[in-house]
Protein backbone atom coordinates (compact mmCIF):
# COMPACT_ATOMS: atom_id res chain seq x y z
CA UNK A 1 0.00 0.00 0.00
CA UNK A 2 1.47 3.21 -1.00
CA UNK A 3 1.88 6.49 1.35
CA UNK A 4 -1.25 8.52 -0.48
CA UNK A 5 -3.16 5.10 -0.53
CA UNK A 6 -2.78 5.09 3.12
CA UNK A 7 -3.48 8.69 3.79
CA UNK A 8 -6.46 8.68 2.43
CA UNK A 9 -7.70 5.49 4.46
CA UNK A 10 -6.17 7.23 7.26
CA UNK A 11 -8.33 9.95 6.63
CA UNK A 12 -11.37 8.55 5.89
CA UNK A 13 -11.35 7.07 8.51
CA UNK A 14 -10.66 9.63 10.91
CA UNK A 15 -13.87 11.14 9.01
CA UNK A 16 -15.93 7.93 9.92
CA UNK A 17 -15.20 8.84 13.12
CA UNK A 18 -16.51 12.69 13.21
CA UNK A 19 -20.11 13.29 14.88
CA UNK A 20 -22.86 13.88 12.32
CA UNK A 21 -23.14 17.38 12.86
CA UNK A 22 -19.59 17.69 12.63
CA UNK A 23 -18.98 16.09 8.99
CA UNK A 24 -22.23 17.97 8.08
CA UNK A 25 -20.28 21.31 9.68
CA UNK A 26 -16.94 20.40 7.38
CA UNK A 27 -19.05 19.38 3.92
CA UNK A 28 -21.15 22.85 4.33
CA UNK A 29 -17.72 24.66 4.63
CA UNK A 30 -16.10 22.84 2.12
CA UNK A 31 -18.96 23.86 -0.66
CA UNK A 32 -18.62 27.78 0.44
CA UNK A 33 -16.34 28.03 -3.00
CA UNK A 34 -18.69 26.19 -5.38
CA UNK A 35 -21.85 28.07 -4.09
CA UNK A 36 -19.89 31.72 -4.44
CA UNK A 37 -18.83 29.95 -8.38
CA UNK A 38 -22.58 29.42 -8.54
CA UNK A 39 -23.53 32.87 -7.43
CA UNK A 40 -21.54 34.36 -9.73
CA UNK A 41 -23.06 32.14 -12.65
CA UNK A 42 -26.63 33.17 -11.33
CA UNK A 43 -25.93 37.22 -11.24
CA UNK A 44 -24.65 36.87 -14.21
CA UNK A 45 -28.00 35.22 -16.20
CA UNK A 46 -29.10 37.40 -18.78
CA UNK A 47 -32.80 35.80 -18.78
CA UNK A 48 -35.37 37.19 -16.55
CA UNK A 49 -37.40 33.99 -16.57
CA UNK A 50 -34.49 31.76 -16.04
CA UNK A 51 -33.19 34.08 -13.03
CA UNK A 52 -36.72 33.67 -11.36
CA UNK A 53 -37.42 30.55 -11.88
CA UNK A 54 -33.58 29.27 -10.46
CA UNK A 55 -33.64 31.08 -7.75
CA UNK A 56 -36.35 29.06 -5.41
CA UNK A 57 -34.38 26.03 -5.80
CA UNK A 58 -30.62 27.75 -5.13
CA UNK A 59 -31.59 29.46 -1.54
CA UNK A 60 -33.87 26.13 -0.90
CA UNK A 61 -30.44 24.37 -1.04
CA UNK A 62 -28.60 26.84 0.72
CA UNK A 63 -30.82 27.31 3.38
CA UNK A 64 -29.78 23.46 3.86
CA UNK A 65 -26.16 24.22 3.82
CA UNK A 66 -26.19 27.29 6.35
CA UNK A 67 -28.68 24.58 8.60
CA UNK A 68 -25.05 22.33 8.54
CA UNK A 69 -22.67 25.13 9.17
CA UNK A 70 -24.88 28.27 11.10
CA UNK A 71 -22.00 30.16 11.79
CA UNK A 72 -20.04 30.52 8.77
CA UNK A 73 -20.24 33.85 7.71
CA UNK A 74 -19.24 33.61 4.26
CA UNK A 75 -22.60 31.36 3.88
CA UNK A 76 -24.74 34.10 5.88
CA UNK A 77 -23.57 36.65 3.36
CA UNK A 78 -24.82 34.53 0.66
CA UNK A 79 -27.73 34.51 2.46
CA UNK A 80 -28.67 37.49 3.19
CA UNK A 81 -27.73 39.04 -0.65
CA UNK A 82 -29.95 36.08 -2.33
CA UNK A 83 -33.08 36.29 0.03
CA UNK A 84 -32.86 40.07 -0.14
CA UNK A 85 -32.68 39.71 -4.41
CA UNK A 86 -35.08 37.68 -5.00
CA UNK A 87 -37.60 39.69 -2.95
CA UNK A 88 -36.75 42.82 -4.47
CA UNK A 89 -36.20 41.73 -7.94
CA UNK A 90 -38.86 39.17 -8.57
CA UNK A 91 -41.47 38.98 -5.57
CA UNK A 92 -42.07 42.07 -3.49
CA UNK A 93 -44.62 43.18 -6.69
CA UNK A 94 -46.54 40.51 -6.33
CA UNK A 95 -46.44 39.14 -3.21
CA UNK A 96 -45.98 40.95 -0.09
CA UNK A 97 -46.64 38.02 2.35
CA UNK A 98 -43.99 35.72 0.50
CA UNK A 99 -41.12 38.97 0.31
CA UNK A 100 -41.86 39.84 3.47
CA UNK A 101 -40.69 35.99 5.08
CA UNK A 102 -37.85 36.17 2.53
CA UNK A 103 -36.86 40.13 3.69
CA UNK A 104 -36.58 38.85 7.16
CA UNK A 105 -34.92 35.28 6.45
CA UNK A 106 -32.32 37.54 4.74
CA UNK A 107 -31.90 40.40 7.79
CA UNK A 108 -31.66 37.01 10.54
CA UNK A 109 -28.89 35.83 8.22
CA UNK A 110 -26.80 38.94 8.13
CA UNK A 111 -27.65 40.01 11.70
CA UNK A 112 -26.02 36.44 12.81
CA UNK A 113 -23.20 36.57 10.52
CA UNK A 114 -22.74 40.45 12.54
CA UNK A 115 -22.96 38.79 15.19
CA UNK A 116 -23.09 41.98 17.07
CA UNK A 117 -24.83 41.99 20.24
CA UNK A 118 -24.91 45.18 20.95
CA UNK A 119 -25.82 46.32 17.35
CA UNK A 120 -29.09 43.83 18.11
CA UNK A 121 -29.77 45.75 21.26
CA UNK A 122 -29.23 48.85 19.56
CA UNK A 123 -32.36 48.28 17.18
CA UNK A 124 -34.33 48.28 19.72
CA UNK A 125 -33.01 51.32 20.86
CA UNK A 126 -32.46 54.88 20.27
CA UNK A 127 -30.79 56.01 16.98
CA UNK A 128 -28.09 57.94 19.00
CA UNK A 129 -27.35 53.90 20.26
CA UNK A 130 -27.43 52.52 16.46
CA UNK A 131 -25.13 54.97 14.66
CA UNK A 132 -23.02 54.17 17.58
CA UNK A 133 -22.97 50.59 16.97
CA UNK A 134 -22.51 51.06 13.04
CA UNK A 135 -19.99 53.38 14.12
CA UNK A 136 -17.82 50.71 14.94
CA UNK A 137 -18.17 48.38 11.85
CA UNK A 138 -15.45 49.07 9.05
CA UNK A 139 -15.37 48.48 5.61
CA UNK A 140 -15.37 45.06 5.87
CA UNK A 141 -18.61 44.68 7.14
CA UNK A 142 -19.93 46.84 4.02
CA UNK A 143 -21.71 43.28 2.64
CA UNK A 144 -23.23 43.25 5.26
CA UNK A 145 -24.42 46.10 6.45
CA UNK A 146 -25.48 46.69 2.82
CA UNK A 147 -27.78 43.15 2.62
CA UNK A 148 -28.74 43.46 6.16
CA UNK A 149 -29.87 47.04 5.92
CA UNK A 150 -31.57 46.34 2.28
CA UNK A 151 -33.58 43.59 3.76
CA UNK A 152 -34.53 45.61 7.20
CA UNK A 153 -36.19 48.42 4.93
CA UNK A 154 -37.43 45.83 2.35
CA UNK A 155 -39.64 44.06 5.80
CA UNK A 156 -40.84 47.56 6.47
CA UNK A 157 -41.87 48.97 3.50
CA UNK A 158 -44.18 45.76 3.23
CA UNK A 159 -45.18 46.25 7.04
CA UNK A 160 -46.93 49.49 6.18
CA UNK A 161 -49.43 48.83 8.32
CA UNK A 162 -47.33 48.84 11.54
CA UNK A 163 -46.59 51.66 13.76
CA UNK A 164 -44.15 50.01 15.40
CA UNK A 165 -42.41 48.51 11.95
CA UNK A 166 -42.60 52.01 10.04
CA UNK A 167 -40.91 53.63 13.96
CA UNK A 168 -37.95 51.49 12.82
CA UNK A 169 -37.14 53.04 9.39
CA UNK A 170 -34.44 55.32 10.15
CA UNK A 171 -33.03 52.21 11.45
CA UNK A 172 -33.13 50.76 7.84
CA UNK A 173 -31.44 54.32 6.76
CA UNK A 174 -28.71 54.26 9.01
CA UNK A 175 -27.48 50.96 7.64
CA UNK A 176 -27.55 52.35 4.42
CA UNK A 177 -26.21 55.70 5.33
CA UNK A 178 -22.66 53.95 6.56
CA UNK A 179 -22.65 51.93 3.99
CA UNK A 180 -22.20 55.29 1.88
CA UNK A 181 -19.89 56.75 4.30
CA UNK A 182 -18.13 53.60 4.43
CA UNK A 183 -18.22 52.75 0.54
CA UNK A 184 -21.05 54.55 -1.47
CA UNK A 185 -19.77 52.27 -5.03
CA UNK A 186 -20.79 49.48 -3.38
CA UNK A 187 -22.63 47.32 -5.61
CA UNK A 188 -22.82 49.96 -8.28
CA UNK A 189 -24.16 52.96 -5.40
CA UNK A 190 -27.15 50.31 -4.25
CA UNK A 191 -27.13 52.31 -1.02
CA UNK A 192 -28.08 55.44 -2.64
CA UNK A 193 -30.87 53.34 -4.72
CA UNK A 194 -32.15 51.98 -1.43
CA UNK A 195 -32.36 56.08 -0.24
CA UNK A 196 -34.18 56.89 -3.39
CA UNK A 197 -36.77 54.44 -2.20
CA UNK A 198 -37.25 55.90 1.01
CA UNK A 199 -37.54 59.50 -0.21
CA UNK A 200 -40.18 58.14 -2.91
CA UNK A 201 -41.99 56.33 -1.47
CA UNK A 202 -43.45 57.91 0.77
CA UNK A 203 -46.34 61.11 1.05
CA UNK A 204 -44.65 64.62 1.80
CA UNK A 205 -46.68 64.61 4.82
CA UNK A 206 -44.93 61.79 5.98
CA UNK A 207 -41.67 62.72 4.99
CA UNK A 208 -41.41 62.04 1.25
CA UNK A 209 -39.34 64.06 -1.05
CA UNK A 210 -39.51 63.45 -4.69
CA UNK A 211 -36.57 65.88 -5.40
CA UNK A 212 -34.54 64.12 -2.97
CA UNK A 213 -35.47 60.67 -4.34
CA UNK A 214 -34.27 62.11 -7.73
CA UNK A 215 -31.12 63.43 -6.26
CA UNK A 216 -30.11 60.15 -4.58
CA UNK A 217 -31.39 58.32 -8.20
CA UNK A 218 -28.97 60.32 -10.13
CA UNK A 219 -26.03 60.02 -7.32
CA UNK A 220 -26.19 55.85 -7.82
CA UNK A 221 -26.39 56.34 -12.04
CA UNK A 222 -23.29 58.51 -11.30
CA UNK A 223 -21.40 56.08 -9.01
CA UNK A 224 -22.12 53.66 -11.43
CA UNK A 225 -20.90 55.04 -14.68
CA UNK A 226 -24.62 55.08 -15.88
CA UNK A 227 -24.14 51.09 -16.08
CA UNK A 228 -26.61 50.26 -12.80
CA UNK A 229 -29.75 50.68 -14.88
CA UNK A 230 -32.20 50.22 -11.64
CA UNK A 231 -31.27 53.98 -11.20
CA UNK A 232 -33.69 54.71 -14.13
CA UNK A 233 -35.90 52.97 -13.17
CA UNK A 234 -36.00 54.61 -9.78
CA UNK A 235 -35.73 57.79 -10.99
CA UNK A 236 -38.59 57.20 -13.22
CA UNK A 237 -41.14 55.47 -10.25
CA UNK A 238 -39.76 57.80 -7.09
CA UNK A 239 -39.04 61.17 -8.47
CA UNK A 240 -40.89 61.12 -12.10
CA UNK A 241 -44.15 60.18 -11.01
CA UNK A 242 -44.50 62.11 -7.95
CA UNK A 243 -43.70 65.18 -9.57
CA UNK A 244 -45.69 63.88 -12.51
CA UNK A 245 -43.47 64.51 -15.67
CA UNK A 246 -44.65 62.44 -17.79
CA UNK A 247 -41.98 62.94 -20.48
CA UNK A 248 -38.68 62.25 -18.31
CA UNK A 249 -40.58 58.76 -17.21
CA UNK A 250 -41.18 57.47 -20.92
CA UNK A 251 -37.92 58.62 -21.92
CA UNK A 252 -35.50 57.68 -18.65
CA UNK A 253 -37.84 54.02 -18.97
CA UNK A 254 -36.91 53.94 -22.76
CA UNK A 255 -33.62 54.38 -22.50
CA UNK A 256 -33.30 51.10 -19.87
CA UNK A 257 -34.91 48.97 -22.83
CA UNK A 258 -32.47 50.12 -25.44
CA UNK A 259 -29.72 49.43 -23.50
CA UNK A 260 -27.11 46.71 -23.92
CA UNK A 261 -28.16 42.81 -21.95
CA UNK A 262 -24.05 43.08 -20.84
CA UNK A 263 -24.10 47.06 -19.78
CA UNK A 264 -22.95 46.07 -16.06
CA UNK A 265 -20.29 43.17 -16.16
CA UNK A 266 -21.00 40.26 -14.24
CA UNK A 267 -24.74 41.33 -12.85
CA UNK A 268 -26.56 41.04 -15.89
CA UNK A 269 -29.47 39.45 -13.81
CA UNK A 270 -29.75 43.35 -12.52
CA UNK A 271 -30.17 44.52 -15.83
CA UNK A 272 -32.64 42.08 -16.36
CA UNK A 273 -34.95 43.14 -13.55
CA UNK A 274 -34.28 46.26 -14.55
CA UNK A 275 -35.82 46.45 -17.89
CA UNK A 276 -38.93 43.96 -16.60
CA UNK A 277 -39.51 46.40 -14.50
CA UNK A 278 -39.43 49.18 -17.19
CA UNK A 279 -41.52 47.45 -19.28
CA UNK A 280 -44.33 47.02 -16.63
CA UNK A 281 -44.12 50.72 -15.22
CA UNK A 282 -44.12 51.66 -19.06
CA UNK A 283 -47.38 49.31 -19.29
CA UNK A 284 -49.14 51.39 -16.18
CA UNK A 285 -48.12 54.61 -17.43
CA UNK A 286 -51.87 56.06 -17.63
CA UNK A 287 -52.41 55.27 -14.47
CA UNK A 288 -49.54 56.62 -12.70
CA UNK A 289 -50.29 60.31 -14.65
CA UNK A 290 -53.07 62.67 -14.32
CA UNK A 291 -54.49 63.44 -17.49
CA UNK A 292 -54.49 67.10 -18.59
Amino acid sequence: MTNRIRASVAAGCALALLPSCTMRRIVADSMVGLLEEVETAYLDEPSYRYGREAAAALLKMLDGVIASSPGNEDLLVLGARLNAQYALGFIEAEDGAYARSLYRKAMGYGLRALDDPELEKALAGSPALLSAALRRRDGDDVPLLFWTGLAYGGWINLNKDSVRALADLPNAVAFMDRVIELDERFFHGGAWLFKAKFHGSRAKDLGGSPEKAGECARRALEVSGGRLLLAKVYLARFHAVPVQDEDLFRRTLKEVLEAPDDILPGESLVTAIAKHEAERLLEEEEDLFVGP
